[in-house]
């Protein structure tokens, strides 16, 4: 990461960001990374708004997290993040999790720059003329990849997306995405603790869409799953077990 860009900010894990087990839901600990990245921008003086009114936003790509362990109720956390770089048209972020004893969990997150109002894809360039941070390229360790689709899927169910799943861009929460994983993969995966969670975001999910969820367990201990609407694929995942809990 670019740590001269680092910026930082603290929670403590609440009542309503955790599951009956008192770990953290996956849902919560992206909004944790994400929350950090819009204060980070907002520090900056480019909230959400003025980009928009630039003609300018970010379409999330990739959401890669590694964990050590869950966060638990209660406990007290700082979240770091910086920008990484770019390559092509794809813009790198990374996250780090720290608590008490250290780094407890890593994210990567690319995205794209977007027209808000057509959608059409813009170069970056058009975001480094801000002059907010510098074009850098991302090292070759940085770098993300579309998770690997297995040969053979098994039906697990159907996902209706309601009024409460949007966010203000009338979609699917980013986050909420990791909530259905879990949701049709526990079960398979043994349970809701993770040690690992990769999202491809792929096609909105939009108001009373009726998303298919197929997966298949991996080998390793892993569970692949994607979800599929009446416009194509929507989304690919995989979730990595956690042998500790």
């Amino acid at each position: 990461m670019l740590e001269q860009f680092l910026f930082t900010k603290e929670y403590r894990i609440e009542g309503r960001q955790v599951g009956p087990e008192n770990r953290l839901k996956p849902s919560a600990l992206l909004w944790l990374f994400m929350e950090t990245s819009e204060a980070h921008m907002n520090s900056l003086g480019w909230n959400h708004t003025r980009l928009v009114d630039e003609d300018m936003a970010f379409l999330i790509i990739h959401n890669k997290v590694s964990l050590k362990q869950i966060p638990q109720f209660g406990e007290e956390y700082t979240v770091e993040t910086a920008p990484i770089g770019n390559t092509g048209a794809q813009f790198y972020r990374g996250f780090r999790l720290v608590g008490k004893d250290g780094v407890v969990g890593e994210m990567t997150q690319t995205s794209v720059l977007v027209n808000p109002h057509t959608h059409q894809l813009q170069r970056p360039k058009n975001f480094y003329k801000l002059d907010i941070f510098p074009d850098v390229k991302v090292s070759s360790k940085w770098i993300v990849t579309a998770p690997e689709t297995p040969e053979v899927l098994y039906p697990l169910g159907v996902r209706t997306i309601y009024y409460s799943d949007l966010d203000y861009n009338n979609h699917l929460n980013n986050t909420i995405y990791a909530d259905i994983c879990m949701d049709f993969c526990a079960d398979r995966l043994g349970g809701h603790a993770f040690s690992g969670m990769h999202i491809q975001y792929i096609a909105e999910a939009l108001l009373h869409d009726e998303v298919v969820i197929e997966g298949t367990s991996l080998p390793g201990g892993g569970f692949y799953c994607q979800g599929s609407h009446t416009r194509g694929l929507c989304f690919k995942a995989i979730l990595q077990k956690d042998d500790s809990h």
